[in-house]
C-alpha cells in the first residue's frame, strides 16, 4: 500500500525498518513508538488491514470491541494520518466506476474475472 498510494508517512516509516503495526499505532493514539502497546498495536494492525480492504465502523467495532461510532472515528483518523491511502483508495473507486474494471497489482484482471 506504501508503493501504490505513496503515502509519506506509510512510506517514511518503511525506510525506517519499524513495525508498520507500531508506527500507525504510535500516530493513531499519539503515543512514542516505545511505547505502544500491545492491544494498541492490534488494533492498528485491524486498522492497516481492514481499512484498504473497505471495512466498515462496524466491521472495526466487531473486530476491536469498540462502538460503531469509535470505529468510524478511527477510519476518520487513519486516513487524517495516511492520507495518501485514502487518496489512492478514492482514485480506485473513481477508474472503477468510468471502466467497471479493476486491476490487479500486476495489471491483469482479477482471478474472479479470469473464470468466468
Amino acid at each position: 500500500m506504501a508503493h501504490l498510494s505513496q503515502d509519506p508517512g506509510l512510506i517514511k516509516a518503511f525506510k525506517r525498518g519499524e513495525d508498520i503495526h507500531a508506527s500507525t499505532a504510535s500516530l493513531m493514539f499519539e503515543v512514542p513508538l516505545n511505547q505502544v502497546d500491545a492491544d494498541q498495536r492490534r488494533i492498528a494492525k485491524v486498522l492497516n488491514f481492514g481499512v484498504i480492504y473497505g471495512l466498515s465502523p462496524h466491521g472495526i467495532s466487531q473486530q476491536t470491541g469498540f462502538s460503531r461510532e469509535e470505529g468510524a472515528s478511527f477510519i476518520e483518523n487513519y486516513f487524517s494520518k495516511y492520507p495518501g491511502i485514502n487518496d489512492y483508495l478514492e482514485q480506485v473507486k473513481v477508474k472503477a466506476r468510468a471502466e467497471q474494471y479493476v486491476e490487479t497489482l500486476f495489471g491483469g484482471p482479477p482471478l474472479s474475472a479470469r473464470y468466468k
